[in-house]
């Protein structure tokens, strides 16, 4: 039986920016001098927390982490959604929190004894006990703003120890105070655990949450990621932690874990729709017909038989092409390429995709095919990830797609002046256009070319990486260059990739040991073309229509 649930959950918080000096100083009467946005601490928060149970909630700061707590606190009241809580709570979601600074600790202990329903008298026969665990000694007597904030803590678990509850909820309350009271304070979790008592714990400390919960939730951008056990959420969190590294030293951009992605994972594999539609049959056919599996760059058309149950309107037809690590690769359909279908009448149908040249990697794909409605709400019948498709060959880095480019290396000396110089070299890493113009934001399908200025000391290997924002490999080779300076040009007649941030990587390859990043660029591509996935690949629609 759940003790906490969260129904739709979601907190917003108005924030306020000032305008520019002169409204701000000179025109407040006048004009309002502040900007105001929306931020949502919280987004569509479903949870449920069963009794006896003890729930780690991990995420970065500002993931929502304190904001869940609080609600589940009644601290704070959520901007939408419902939550219910069956006992009695206490809390320690802050040093300090519910003390008044101007009293002593054992005033502020008999203040929040009452605060927490306890009558006079329950408090005096517990005090001593409160004190003496809180080891606080004549500090009790001072005024608690001449507390450190481990002496906070003590004051605060203390009290916590010895007042009866069903729920405790912590917030980083062990992360401070020294190694000693927190084993104590570790010690009496234990125990309130063993009681069978309910315990929300936020903290960074794995090492804790992997010795307390019994389940945990990933929290980011004020959205749960992930639940479950704690070893399988907390491996997520590493890997999210990573990226944002990755991020931190300009190596990879990174964003929240798409929705779309999870949406996809949800349905991997699965039929829905509404019983309007039907598809009866999805084949892959090559030059000369029907094939098991094709080659890159190969002529590939996915045909697909279909009956419409009854009249429909306005719908249009869609694939999406994943690889089987779940990467969106493209996701065309009618709508997006200006075919309007008004309405289609009870029959069978056939509509085709075709690519002239079916450019991506070798590898295991699975292909959705839909018949959607007008708005993409309630499909009359989708196919998720549910038929197979395998392109030959298979690389071992497995690259995005097969990228028309273009490599020179210009030798500016084939000696090296430097002889302190133990490591390569980048003087220069730039991007810049067909008119040799400087730029950092390119259109799909547009010319982009990147210059390294390099010098090696010694012959060496290097790795040119195209990635995704999200670590996914575009395209990567690898060449050798002797002890010198070199000018190396790359160039992509016709840069493929949809709307997103991108970065080229430069690293040195060492012998028994990993890559050494030597230099990044970050750039940007835009997209006129509408199509869903990661590359744009050329294609036209056929439609046989009753």
């Amino acid at each position: 039986m759940a003790i906490i649930e969260l129904q739709n959950v979601s907190k917003k918080y108005t924030l306020k920016f000032h305008k520019g000096a002169i409204i701000r100083d000179i025109l407040p009467r006048i004009v309002n001098p502040y900007i105001k946005r929306d931020f949502w601490a919280l987004r569509e928060i479903n949870l449920k927390v069963e009794k006896g149970e003890v729930l780690g909630i991990i995420g970065d700061n500002g993931a929502g982490k304190s904001t869940l707590l609080s609600i589940i606190a009644r601290i704070t009241m959520p901007t939408d959604g419902n939550v219910y809580v069956d006992g009695r709570v206490h809390s320690l979601l802050s040093l300090g929190a519910g003390f008044h600074r101007e009293l002593s600790g054992e005033d502020n202990i008999y203040l929040n004894g009452l605060l927490l329903g306890l009558r006079m008298e329950e408090i005096r026969q517990k005090i001593n006990k409160i004190v003496d665990f809180s080891e606080l000694g004549g500090f009790i007597k001072q005024p608690i703003y001449t507390y450190s904030s481990g002496m906070l803590l003590r004051l605060g678990f203390a009290i916590a120890v010895f007042v009866d509850f069903d729920i405790l909820l912590l917030d980083e309350i062990l992360a401070v105070g020294d190694l000693n009271f927190q084993e104590k304070c570790l010690s009496k979790i234990k125990e309130f655990i063993k009681d069978g008592k309910t315990i929300l714990i936020a903290s960074q400390s794995m090492a804790m949450i992997r010795e307390l919960c019994t389940k945990v939730i990933l929290l980011d951008g004020g959205k749960i990621l992930e639940g479950g056990e704690p070893e399988d959420v907390i491996n997520s969190y590493e890997k999210l932690r990573e990226r944002k590294s990755m991020f931190q030293q300009g190596i990879v951009l990174v964003q929240n874990i798409p929705e779309e992605e999870k949406r996809i994972k949800a349905g991997w594999g699965k039929k829905f729709g509404n019983g309007k539609a039907e598809i009866l049959k999805v084949e892959f056919i090559g030059e000369n017909g029907r094939k098991e599996y094709f080659q890159t760059g190969e002529p590939l058309t996915i045909s697909v038989d279909a009956e419409i149950k009854e009249e429909i309107y306005n719908p249009h037809f869609g694939i999406a092409i994943f690889r089987d690590d779940y990467v969106y690769c493209h996701g065309p359909n009618t709508r997006f390429d200006g075919i309007k279908i008004k309405k289609l009448n009870p029959g069978r149908i056939n509509f085709q995709l075709h690519y002239p040249e079916f450019i991506l990697n070798g590898g295991n794909y699975k292909v959705s095919v839909a018949i959607w409605d007008e708005h993409e709400i309630d499909p009359y019948v989708y196919h998720c990830a549910y038929y197979d498709l395998k392109i030959h060959p298979v690389f071992e880095n497995r690259t995005l797609a097969k990228v028309p480019r273009n490599l020179k290396k210009h030798i500016l000396s084939d000696s090296v002046t430097d002889g302190c110089l133990t490591e390569p070299r980048v003087d220069k890493i730039v991007l810049y256009d067909k008119d040799l113009k400087e730029k950092e934001v390119f259109l799909t399908g547009e010319w982009l070319g990147l210059k390294i200025n390099l010098t090696v000391g010694e012959e060496s290997k290097f790795q040119i990486d195209l990635l995704k924002s999200n670590g996914i490999l575009c395209d990567s080779f690898s060449l050798w260059f002797n002890s010198g300076s070199y000018l190396l040009s790359l160039e992509y007649p016709e840069i493929p990739f949809l709307s997103g941030d991108f970065i080229f990587k430069l690293s040195l390859l060492c012998p028994g040991n990993s890559p050494k990043i030597l230099a990044w660029k970050r750039f940007t591509i835009l997209a006129k073309i509408r199509d869903h996935g990661l590359i744009f690949m050329p294609h036209s629609w056929e439609l046989r229509l009753q």
